[in-house]
């Protein structure tokens, strides 16, 4: 609701209005106690504030309005003439005012907008990620460049009978019988992007053991750096070649 306010330029515009007449009223009554200097700070904060959630157009109407009002408190008092330097030099400062923070607050937003959109489209990837992982009945893990583990699926947590929060995090080469082979595996696919059929042996945490075959490769950014291995362990003798199916 609010967010839909600050959008809405109708809105700045009606603001404008109402900032720099209450600001006026308010000062109006004192005009001989008040200094212009005081009057004119005013205004120019209604101008920054009006800029800054609306942009520049608001902000150019609220510096329009700001000058004529600010004739008041300056001789002759209550006129609108603007020929007198003083107004000129006031007029010069909102207008500055209102097009260099509209502008920047125009930037701003379009880069939050923007920061918002890759935050949104990293997140439907992780989901995806997710789901592609969790779709294999075979151990599946994802491993940061440094060799930590940074995503499994049920299976693994199955395999190694520690849950993904145990996991994620810690070095993936712990959990076979021979961290080195392991390790050595990983620096195979860093190298050629890809290793398959690697016999290795995962530790299970209640001390038992499974044979399986470890295929992996590389996974890369939009720029084509790699960001990490998607490993995955098949059990040996669990699966007839090409079923998909147990014996």
């Amino acid at each position: 609701m609010l967010t839909r306010f600050f959008q809405n330029r109708a809105a700045g515009y009606l603001l404008a209005v109402l900032g720099i007449a209450a600001v006026t009223a308010i000062a109006a009554p004192f005009h001989d106690q008040i200094s212009d200097a005081n009057v004119a700070l005013a205004l120019v904060l209604v101008v920054l504030f009006i800029a800054t959630l609306w942009g520049r157009g608001p902000g150019i109407l609220a510096s329009l309005l700001g000058v004529l009002c600010l004739n008041f408190f300056l001789p002759p008092l209550y006129t609108f003439t603007i020929s007198d330097p003083q107004n000129w030099i006031a007029l010069a400062v909102f207008f500055i005012t209102a097009s260099t923070v509209g502008h920047l607050s125009v930037t701003a937003k379009r880069r939050a907008a923007e920061a918002e959109a890759g935050r949104n489209q990293a997140m439907l990837a992780s989901v995806h990620n997710r789901s592609l992982i969790e779709a294999s009945l075979n151990p599946v893990v994802t491993v940061g460049p440094d060799g930590k583990i940074t995503d499994v699926n049920a299976a693994t947590e199955a395999a190694i009978g520690r849950s993904r929060a145990e996991l994620i995090g810690t070095d993936f080469a712990t959990y076979f019988t021979e961290p080195e082979k392991a390790r050595a595996a990983y620096q195979q696919v860093l190298r050629e992007g890809f290793v398959q059929g690697s016999a290795l042996e995962l530790r299970h945490r209640d001390g038992h053991v499974t044979s399986v075959l470890y295929n992996a490769s590389v996974y890369r950014d939009d720029e084509g750096n790699v960001i990490g291995v998607v490993a995955a362990t098949r059990p040996v003798g669990t699966y007839k070649t090409g079923s998909g199916r147990p014996f």
